[in-house]
């Protein structure tokens, strides 16, 4: 039977290095003696006696000193007690006089003899007695250090095993001797207070860094919790060596200043990640820091600027192992990942890190004339508009530059349409032309009747116009510079502003889904007119400004982003939105929420932290908050040299360069039929109302499209129809026809437009209504012409006959395309599912008896209160906090057709409790009635 045994060590191969003196000392008196021995015998052998006595006395004499030495090194090193042997022999010495000293007449000496060997004898006990409690308490310490300094299991027990007598002393002082002489560590014991440890020598040739404060730590806590001592050390890394000093019953530590303080919590905190820190120059404020009584916490606060190296590590060469490590260091000394800013030098293995500048809330913007301009740029043309960390001007150069076109991204309410408005009055002052895209139709309001502002368009046929007309003059450029026409010098500088560019592309498609024609491309060209801007605008004295939330690539044609050079990100950027602008994960990351103006910007030496300049908007004198004399006065002193201007034009007046187009859509009466059928595709994507298959009876669609008709999953996937039936869709020659029943449409129409708390027509005038509307397919000849026909209509709820009276319209009319607006209902995920409606796509115009009543999740601000239908049926009244954010599962789970997916966060009641919705981004979201108190809704 075999038996399982623990394996054993081997033998040691070497003495330790600490037994090799006394080992040394010991042979050299043992051979002495010897010497001595023999020429005793040498001496017998020949009868000489007295040459005997001689050499066994000299032999003696001579080994002494060695063997005395040997066992005194022996001794201190508490490897032998040599005090029970001297108890032995002064015992024996004095039993030794009671017979020699009669035997040669001097028994008078007996009495003081014995007295001095009884003395002796009780001084050698208390020798003894003090050597075993040493002995004990140096092996306590040993103890107390080994689970600190074993650097494995087989360590530890070694050094218990010789603490308990069951291996050789040794084990405690070099553990690993066995294997390489004192490979692992030693102790020598220096000093002594009565029978215990007071100071000692601690040699770790073994270990990577003795310097570390968290070892140090470990070792002062370890002696601390095990010897009830409080202890000081001493560092000696060339030799190996921890000193330690037991400081109980001493006088107390001098108090240590602030300096020294945040010396010692910067060397904590980047010793958790870098080996050998060292600090080489440090900058504090000392009234910042506030260390604790007892230790170094807070000691960081004081910190302005500090410089420190380290040992050569590979962690340091990974850009992003820099910026954790950054933020590591700024939460350790300010209790906040972004108060740091780095200056790392790799190759020579030191980082500075300086303390953030705190920006104030505001920096006016600087007036500034076009000699001061030209003082600080030169002959370019840059737009001033903000500040960095070291109180640098920062500008966006418009000449001279290979960085023409810019991107301006933020999150609502975080400064953008600041910054644009800025862009543009610094432009203009500059003599530069400027024209600008307002999809919101509130950003840019204020520009309306600013000198060299010449066009601002609000509504999307105008801003495609805008967009074209722009397309159309850089090409006429084009022409004429290589025609030698003009010169490129003598062609007048546009800026063109293109704001909320993702809402832009919304609105565009939409309007180009409903009035596109069938030969006419999917996707609007303006888009691709904006990527020709971008890719050949900038040598023709062309600069594009784009502003959105996030710069999906997606939403720039033909991969036109990269032409975007200059970039200002505001607020603080997700991984993914860092990547798409700055190339990198962290840059722009780590900025502080809510500081209006805050962002990362490019620079001349690559991405900086900045500020935006301030400016009064100069709608606030249209939306009732008007502006100051002072406000009023430091606007004008903004104006282009020799120019004046009394205020923005009024929110009524047509958008400048658009007059004619903005009266004829004045004159262009409301289309009440286009309200109906918007109202009804409302109903049907909500499932408030169905429509049925003419062939079948069943659904008109499945999957995906079978929500465009009312229809959901069931019990088993099955389709299942919701809300009331309407009509039905059925295939002719013609195309899809949809066959609506008058009384069922009008009633789902009027309930909707009641929940909505819009008026709605009366069945009669619906009827005139769709009767003019030359939607309707007609029967009967002249004079006998009805607008219903009959048709049969299987799956209806009517009863009786299957052919009933119905409208016959084109079912594109009320039905979107499947990749067009309106394709899925407007209902979301139960509250904090967290996993968006499947298919849902949203109506992205809207009637405008709904566009009081609800709202894109893309154009949801902060304290928008809002009513969320659920897909159990659940609805709840909630109030929106902060803008909807983009939702970071969307790029490896995007949307079939590329919309973006949103993030909306809602407070319900008083905001005791938060839940949060996935939503695409025109997902139309239903707003919560004003209560009469409240007024109308806006």
């Amino acid at each position: 039977m075999t038996i399982r045994v623990r394996d054993a060590r081997p033998e040691p191969t070497v003495r330790p290095p600490r037994a090799r003196a006394a080992a040394r000392l010991g042979l050299a008196g043992v051979l002495i003696l010897l010497a001595g021995v023999c020429g005793a015998a040498i001496g017998v052998g020949l009868r000489r006696y007295a040459l005997t006595a001689a050499a066994l006395a000299a032999g003696c004499a001579a080994a002494a000193p060695f063997l005395l030495s040997a066992v005194a090194i022996q001794a201190r090193a508490m490897r032998v007690n040599p005090w029970p042997a001297l108890l032995a022999a002064e015992l024996l010495t004095a039993l030794a006089s009671l017979r020699v000293l009669p035997a040669v007449g001097q028994s008078w000496a007996r009495v003081p003899v014995l007295a001095l060997c009884a003395l002796l004898a009780w001084k050698t006990g208390r020798a003894a007695v003090r050597h075993r409690r040493r002995t004990a308490g140096y092996r306590r310490l040993a103890q107390a250090l080994s689970p600190v300094l074993a650097q494995g299991a087989g360590q530890h027990e070694q050094v218990l095993a010789g603490l308990a007598g069951t291996a050789r002393a040794e084990r405690v002082t070099a553990p690993h001797y066995g294997a390489a002489p004192n490979a692992a560590w030693s102790l020598r014991v220096t000093r002594w207070r009565r029978d215990q440890v007071d100071a000692w020598v601690l040699r770790l040739p073994a270990h990577d860094d003795i310097t570390t404060p968290e070892f140090l730590a470990r070792i002062k806590d370890a002696v601390q919790r095990k010897l009830g001592v409080r202890i000081r050390l001493h560092v000696v890394s060339q030799r190996d060596e921890i000193s330690g000093e037991v400081t109980d019953g001493e006088e107390p530590e001098t108090q240590a200043t602030a300096r020294e303080l945040a010396i010692e919590r910067i060397t904590v905190a980047a010793g958790m990640l870098l080996k050998g820190v060292h600090v080489e120059h440090l900058d504090i404020d000392e009234g910042a820091g506030e260390p604790a009584p007892d230790g170094i916490a807070g000691a960081g606060r004081a910190v302005r600027e500090v410089t420190i190296s380290y040992e050569p590590a590979r962690v340091v060469t990974h850009p992003g192992n820099r910026f954790n490590i950054t933020a590591h260091m700024s939460t350790q000394l300010f209790g906040e990942p972004d108060r740091l800013r780095p200056d790392w030098h790799v190759d020579q293995d030191r980082v500075t890190f300086r303390r953030r500048r705190e920006f104030p809330f505001l920096i006016l913007a600087p007036v500034l004339t076009i000699e001061q301009l030209r003082q600080m740029f030169g002959d370019r043309v840059v737009l001033a508009w903000g500040e960095d960390e070291d109180g640098e001007m920062l500008g966006y150069a418009l000449s001279k530059t290979t960085l023409p076109h810019g991107g301006v991204i933020g999150p609502t309410g975080g400064g953008k349409t600041q910054l644009l408005l800025l862009l543009a009055m610094r432009a203009a002052y500059l003599g530069v032309e400027v024209r600008g895209c307002d999809p919101k139709m509130i950003e840019l309001m204020g520009l309306r009747g600013w000198p060299n502002v010449t066009q601002i368009a609000t509504r999307v046929p105008d801003m495609i116009k805008l967009i074209g007309d722009v397309h159309a003059e850089m090409y006429e450029r084009i022409d004429d510079v290589q025609a030698g026409r003009k010169r490129k010098q003598d062609l007048r500088r546009l800026l063109v502003i293109i704001d909320e560019f993702f809402v832009l592309r919304m609105l565009v498609s939409a309007w180009w889904a409903a009035n596109r024609k069938k030969d006419d491309p999917k996707e609007h060209p303006v888009f691709r007119q904006v990527a020709e801007l971008l890719a050949l605008s900038r040598s023709l004295n062309i600069n594009i400004v784009v502003g959105i939330q996030r710069p999906d690539a997606v939403f720039f044609a033909e991969g036109s982003r990269d032409n975007i050079g200059w970039w200002v990100s505001l607020g603080s950027l997700s991984p993914q939105g860092a990547q798409m602008v700055w190339q990198d994960t962290h840059i722009g990351t780590d900025l502080p929420a809510d500081v209006p103006g805050l962002c990362t910007a490019t620079g001349p030496r690559g991405p900086v932290r900045a500020k935006g300049h301030y400016v009064p908007n100069p709608a606030d004198a249209l939306t009732g908050d008007g502006l100051s004399d002072a406000d009023m006065e430091f606007l004008r002193a903004m104006l282009p040299p020799g120019t004046t201007w009394d205020g923005p034009l009024p929110a009524d007046a047509p958008d400048p360069g658009f007059e004619a187009s903005a009266a004829a859509g004045e004159a262009i009466e409301t289309d009440p039929v286009g309200g109906f059928l918007l109202l009804l595709q409302l109903a049907l994507t909500a499932r408030t109302a169905h429509l049925t298959s003419a062939a079948g009876g069943g659904a008109p669609a499945t999957g995906d499209l079978g929500g465009r008709y009312g229809w959901g999953p069931g019990p088993g996937g099955h389709p299942e129809p919701g809300g009331t039936w309407i009509g039905a869709v059925e295939d002719t020659p013609a195309g899809r026809r949809v066959y609506l029943h008058p009384q069922r449409a009008h009633q789902v129409a009027a309930a909707y437009a009641d929940e909505l708390t819009e008026p709605f027509m009366t069945r009669g005038e619906l009827e005139a209504a769709m009767r003019n509307s030359g939607l309707l397919q007609t029967e009967g000849g002249p004079g006998s012409i009805r607008y219903t026909v009959r048709r049969a209509l299987p799956g209806n709820d009517l009863g009786g006959d299957d052919r009933v009276r119905v409208w016959d319209i084109p079912e594109d009319a009320l039905i979107a395309p499947p990749d067009g607006p309106g394709a899925a209902g407007p209902r979301l995920p139960g509250p904090g599912a967290g996993e968006p409606a499947g298919p849902a796509r949203a109506a992205i115009s809207l009637p405008a008896a709904a566009v009081s009543r609800f709202r894109r999740a893309a154009d949801l601000a902060d304290g928008d209160r809002i009513i969320l239908d659920f897909e159990g049926g659940e609805q709840l009244s909630a109030t929106v906090f902060g803008a909807p954010e983009p939702d970071p599962t969307a790029t490896s789970n995007p949307e079939p057709d590329g919309t973006p997916r949103l993030i909306i966060v809602y407070f319900l009641g008083q905001g005791e409790e938060m839940g949060r919705v996935q939503a695409r981004a025109d997902h139309p979201i239903r707003l919560e009635p004003p209560s009469p108190a409240e007024g109308s809704q806006p």
